[in-house]
């Protein structure tokens, strides 16, 4: 995975080096009434829970953002993205069934998650165009997130044997994301995006297999993604 970051920071890089002769061009013209911004990214996520588990999940991200902004700075965006497999801590998590006492035997444990989480995100906002050939965006808004991931190994409990074991979470949160970015452009068209966005949420999550229940609660995320920008 880390080659693949360096390698697509490299690609960006000389890519836009290559039509940084653009740039004096763009100068010369007039700025849009409207513009409109493409931009694929890459990153790092992290989902936090202090309701169900006390769970951290730590997963790579893939995305897109769609940008509309006036000559005036406002900003309308749609942020899409996915959280794909990764690591969840969980604090006292139910290991194993335990006839005996009629009841879980809990412990501390990293779990192996396989699936997908989406989260996505309609903001509105201002974007700061005073300095050369970078915009910089703060900007708020609604976001949603859906996922169906399957917990398939727990790696650090030895009360537990894995052999068969899956546990399958429907996961929902709803909630207000917080959104900075910033981009620098090579070219009139062509540049690189860098964002942070917090997300504070109310979450549900339904289990199954190892956990029977509805359980509700605030949940935090945090998305660190960047990569090119096209400018049309």
């Amino acid at each position: 995975m880390k080659k693949i970051v360096v390698i697509f920071v490299l690609f960006i890089f000389v890519f836009g080096m290559a039509f940084s002769n653009d740039v004096e061009e763009k100068q010369n013209k007039p700025e849009k009434p409207i513009e409109f911004t493409v931009s694929p990214l890459i990153g790092f996520g992290n989902i936090a829970s202090a309701t169900y588990l006390k769970e951290n999940w730590t997963a790579f991200t893939i995305g897109f953002n769609l940008g509309l902004n006036t000559k005036n700075g406002f900003t309308f965006m749609l942020s899409e993205y996915f959280l794909l497999n990764g690591k969840v801590k969980a604090t006292d998590y139910p290991v194993r069934y335990d006839s005996y006492v009629d009841g879980y035997i809990y412990d501390d444990a990293v779990l192996n998650l396989k699936g997908a989480l989406w989260e996505g995100s309609a903001l509105f906002g201002y974007t700061y165009k005073n300095i050369k050939n970078t915009h910089v965006t703060a900007a708020a808004g609604l976001t949603l997130g859906v996922g169906f991931p399957k917990i398939n190994k727990i790696n650090n409990s030895t009360e537990h044997n894995n052999d068969g074991f899956t546990h399958n979470i429907t996961f929902v949160n709803f909630g207000l994301p917080l959104h900075v970015g910033i981009k620098y452009f090579f070219t009139k068209k062509i540049g690189i995006e860098a964002s942070i966005t917090e997300v504070l949420s109310f979450g549900m999550i339904n289990s199954t297999n190892r956990l029977d229940g509805f359980y509700t609660g605030f949940i935090n995320g945090f998305f660190l993604k960047f990569g090119p920008v096209f400018r049309f």
